[in-house]
């Protein structure tokens, strides 16, 4: 008996636990003089915006982003027309159901945030930071008229410091207290780099720090997480990387995008991403010797079935060009001229694009921190 009422129980309690689990994503959003009829849900990807969904205004002048499946996680752009003014939200892999109230005329600065707490975490953020703006200009420009009064810039130096220790140690707070959250993940990708102080002359010490930079340069991200290549931040840290801190020569350069994918290869998304980005780069480039690192990439990634998703037919093409390229390359010994003289240069062919489809959003401001 006692087996059969706990049975009974279960078989009622059960059904309750399973429609009580929301599934999914639902927006709910409301704008005090917002008339348009529609607004939009946008998501960054790369170095680009696109659209994801489309909400249409009811008569209480609420509207809702929703659907059955979760949204990937990442930084999302609650976009309005007719100017395409924005909010940015945090979605993770937990909670996609939240609702968000705010102002027209001050979308960022009025906005309340119900139901996730990570985006009220972000928005208490930003408030931190747009609080202390003015003082960090005001000081600014103070140290800019001192000019040469040395006593006076101390002064005012001292004071830029203790703004600056108050929001790295808002900072660092956060991110210890929610490691996890999407809040901690935007800041510590913004935290500037701290190297060690080394000794010696100027042009030796400069160069150490520099070699200590391009190490840690990936520190503060994890090129793992996929949620990542869903902000607008990432794209400009790997370009800076690759064409900025590494030298500008094949070897070097298939050492740090080799380097760039290896981390990244966890998370399917960014490795695509940029496994793709970088075979056009490179394919496309007008500089003497660099289609040694288009070589490197298709044959190392691209010939050995490190890129499933490539159609069958443009895989080949890019197996093809690759190998006909590489006896040429420069710095080889050059082939027997008989047997290649029929050979023709062939035009090197893009690899698919992501998302070829999806409809652009004008360029919107990315995130300052």
């Amino acid at each position: 008996m006692k087996h059969f009422l706990t049975v009974l129980i279960l078989s009622i309690a059960l059904p309750t636990v399973i429609f009580s689990q929301k599934t999914g994503y639902q927006i709910k959003v409301k704008i005090d003089g917002f008339q348009q009829k529609e607004a939009y849900l946008g998501y960054y990807f790369g170095d680009k915006q696109y659209l994801k969904d489309t909400a249409f205004v009811e008569a209480d002048g609420r509207f809702y982003f929703e659907g059955n499946e979760k949204l990937t996680g990442g930084m999302y752009l609650l976009v309005l027309p007719p100017d395409n003014q924005f909010v940015q939200l945090l979605l993770d892999d937990d909670n996609q159901w939240f609702s968000m109230e705010t102002k027209l005329t001050d979308l960022a600065g009025s906005i309340k945030i119900t139901g996730s707490e990570d985006n009220k975490r972000f928005y208490d953020y930003l408030k931190f930071i747009s609080d202390r703006r003015p003082k960090a200009d005001e000081l600014k420009k103070q140290l800019d008229e001192a000019k040469d009064d040395e006593k006076k810039k101390v002064k005012i130096e001292e004071k830029i410091k203790v703004l600056d220790d108050e929001v790295m140690d808002y900072q660092k707070n956060l991110v210890a207290q929610y490691p996890k959250s999407m809040t901690a993940l935007v800041i510590k990708a913004n935290m500037p780099l701290d190297p060690p102080k080394f000794k010696g002359e100027q042009k030796e010490t400069e160069l150490q720090s520099f070699y200590w930079m391009r190490s840690h340069w990936f520190d503060n991200l994890d090129l793992a997480d996929p949620k990542l290549v869903r902000t607008p931040f990432l794209f400009p840290k790997v370009e800076h990387f690759i064409n900025k801190m590494t030298v500008q020569h094949p070897d070097s350069l298939n050492i740090a995008i080799d380097r760039v994918l290896e981390k990244m290869r966890p998370a399917e998304d960014n490795f695509k991403f940029y496994l793709i980005h970088f075979l056009n780069q490179f394919a496309k480039s007008n500089i003497v010797g660099m289609d040694a690192v288009y070589v490197h990439i298709a044959q190392k990634y691209y010939k050995t079935g490190l890129a499933p998703w490539t159609e069958e037919d443009q895989l080949k093409k890019i197996i093809e060009n690759a190998d006909r390229l590489d006896p040429l390359l420069i710095g080889k010994v050059a082939p027997n001229i008989l047997k290649w003289s029929s050979l023709r240069r062939t035009t090197r062919t893009k690899a698919w694009r992501y998302l070829p489809s999806a409809p652009r959003l004008p360029p919107v401001m990315t995130l300052e921190t």
